[in-house]
């Protein structure tokens, strides 16, 4: 029996990880942010079935000592129980993994990959990982320079986009979703909206066939998740106020065809995104859009543009020489594995994290630099 402690982020990986180890959920915790020294302490006797336990110390929000002080106390309590740290983000020469790794507990992920993170999750509910598998933890003495590590950019906590198509069966709810998987993949929470008004009920709409293919629980009578994801099906103009002030750093809004959308919705987006074909009979509906903005307006849409042929690249580029810089879609065949989306990092790099794990300056010349986020 498993019992596993996760951000929203990592929920599908650890379930499908369990489903295709052949093994079975005891309970769980799926939340932002955690006390685990409080919880495991005020909870232990519940654990007294469980064989496997996950913890994702990315909504932890101990220090090191507590953390290290309670594993220690559920080990003496449950000695059998595999304990199984997800770390993602984290490196070898972590100090509190090094210590995590003395006390033998060798279940320990790092990757980012969503794909490897599944992968290591089936190997460590299985069989288990050994020394061997992870005594690159063991570092002699950890490198203590200063870390600045991957952190969001709080003050754009709230960033709604839009994305619509140029015509109907352009790919929109397919490229909304890897976007949703790209934005999640740099740690971000992310909700994906349906804001389609072709559908008339809930039963008829795009992401409801999604749930259903796909099985999927509905969570709060208003959304379902995969990959971490939350998908909101069939939410109109005046509900999705309620969606954007919920704790997600990024909204993405699937508006269908431009043509049928709401349009006033639809601009009070930071950045629109439209969807575009590049056949010669395509591009009287790209036209159509410019002419509806402004060159103010403009300047937070991007155009993608997709199915295109090689030979149509430069056509595409000097049709857009005056409006702006086309981008290009990738062509992925299965969205919920995707996590491709063309030139994210320049469109939304405002909103990227400002650093990746760089050493302090100060370090460098001899100084300590208390202001450093450790």
């Amino acid at each position: 029996m498993i019992f596993y402690i996760t951000s929203p982020v990592y929920l599908q990986q650890i379930q499908n990880a369990i489903t295709q180890a052949k093994q079975y959920e005891e309970g769980k915790e799926v939340l932002k942010e955690i006390n685990l020294f409080k919880y495991i302490k005020e909870n232990l006797s519940r654990f007294s079935t469980v064989e496997k336990l996950i913890i994702d110390l990315n909504v932890v929000k101990n220090m090191d000592e507590e953390i290290i002080e309670i594993l220690d106390s559920f080990r003496v309590t449950y000695p059998d129980t595999r304990i199984i740290i997800l770390a993602s983000g984290r490196r070898t020469g972590d100090p509190l993994l090094t210590r995590i790794f003395r006390m033998g507990i060798y279940n320990i992920i790092i990757t980012e990959d969503f794909a490897e993170i599944l992968e290591e999750l089936k190997l460590c509910l299985t069989e288990g990982k050994k020394y061997k598998d992870s005594k690159a933890f063991n570092v002699e003495k950890a490198d203590s320079s200063p870390i600045v590590k991957k952190t969001l950019k709080r003050d754009v906590q709230k960033v709604f986009i839009a994305v619509a198509g140029a015509q109907s069966h352009i790919g929109v709810t397919h490229n909304a979703i890897v976007l949703a998987n790209w934005l999640k993949k740099q740690n971000f929470y992310v909700a994906l909206v349906e804001c389609n008004s072709n559908a008339t009920e809930l039963e008829s709409s795009d992401y409801y066939k999604i749930k259903e293919t796909y099985e999927e629980s509905i969570y709060d009578n208003q959304y379902f998740q995969i990959g971490g994801v939350d998908f909101y099906p069939f939410v109109k103009s005046t509900e999705i106020a309620k969606v954007i002030s919920k704790p997600y750093n990024f909204i993405i809004g699937d508006f269908g065809q431009y043509a049928e959308c709401d349009k006033i919705t639809f601009e009070k987006a930071e950045e629109r995104i439209v969807i575009c074909g590049a056949k010669p009979w395509e591009w009287e509906n790209f036209y159509t859009i410019c002419m509806d903005h402004s060159p103010e307006a403009m300047q937070h849409m991007h155009f993608y543009f997709t199915f295109i042929a090689p030979s149509y690249v430069k056509m595409v580029n000097v049709g857009m020489e005056d409006i702006g810089i086309p981008h290009f879609l990738n062509y992925n065949a299965d969205p919920f594995i995707s996590y491709d989306f063309a030139d994210g990092e320049s469109i939304f790099k405002s909103y990227l994290p400002e650093t990746l794990e760089e050493k302090s300056k100060w370090w460098k010349w001899g100084k300590y630099d208390r202001k450093a986020k450790i």
